[in-house]
C-alpha cells in the first residue's frame, strides 16, 4: 500500500478592526472599564496577527489615539487616561474609520463602545449604509439591572449597527467584544 499525506491549512484571512471608544461626558467613570476591555481585546487581537487601530471620541472630536501598524503596548497612554468630555461624534468617527480602512485588507470591521447614540443621526446611518463593512455596537449601561431595564431609545437603536449588544455589567464587557469579534472572524 502506498499512503500519501497532505496537510491542509485553513485559509487564512487579514483582518483589520478599528475600534472606536466613546469619551463623552456621560461615561463618566464607566470609561475606565471601556478603555480596558478594548485595550486588552486590541491586545489579544494583534497577538494573532489581527491589526488595530483605536479612534476615541474626545470634546466633539475624533482622534487616533492607535494608529495601524503601531504596537498596542506603545499607544497605552494615549488609550488609557480616562478623560471624558463632550458629545457622540459617531458620523465623523465612522468616516475616519472608513478612510482609514479604505486600502486595507479584505476584512475589515469596526467596533463601537459607546453609551449614546450620534449626535447626528441621519447623517450616521446615511454613512452606515454606504459602508463596506461589518460596523459593531457595545452600547454600555452599568446601571441597568439588566436588558429589560435599558431605556428605550437604547432598545430602537438596533439600526445603528450591523450587529449591536447591549452590557449591563462591567464584567460582561470584555466578553461581549470578544463575542462581537468571533461572530465577524468566524
Amino acid at each position: 500500500f502506498r499512503v500519501f499525506r497532505q496537510e491542509i491549512s485553513p485559509d487564512e484571512k487579514d483582518y483589520d478592526v478599528v475600534f472606536v471608544l466613546d469619551r463623552s461626558g456621560s461615561m463618566g467613570s464607566d470609561i475606565y472599564a471601556a478603555e480596558r476591555a478594548t485595550a486588552t481585546l486590541a491586545m489579544a487581537l494583534e497577538t494573532v496577527e489581527v491589526d488595530t487601530c483605536i479612534i476615541d471620541m474626545y470634546d466633539y472630536e475624533p482622534r487616533v489615539a492607535k494608529p495601524f501598524g503601531t504596537d498596542i503596548e506603545d499607544s497605552l497612554r494615549a488609550i488609557l487616561t480616562g478623560d471624558y468630555t463632550g458629545g457622540t461624534p459617531l458620523s465623523p468617527c465612522l468616516e475616519l474609520a472608513r478612510n482609514h480602512l479604505r486600502k486595507r485588507s479584505s476584512h475589515p470591521f469596526m467596533i463601537v463602545v459607546t453609551d449614546g447614540r450620534p449626535r447626528n443621526e441621519e447623517r450616521y446611518s446615511d454613512l452606515l449604509k454606504r459602508t463596506k463593512f461589518p460596523v459593531l455596537g457595545v452600547y454600555l449601561d452599568f446601571l441597568a439591572s439588566g436588558p429589560n431595564d435599558v431605556p428605550q431609545h437604547v432598545r430602537d437603536a438596533g439600526h445603528l449597527f450591523n450587529r449591536r449588544r447591549i452590557i449591563t455589567a462591567e464584567e460582561e464587557l470584555l466578553p461581549g467584544l470578544r463575542q462581537l469579534c468571533q461572530n465577524v472572524m468566524f
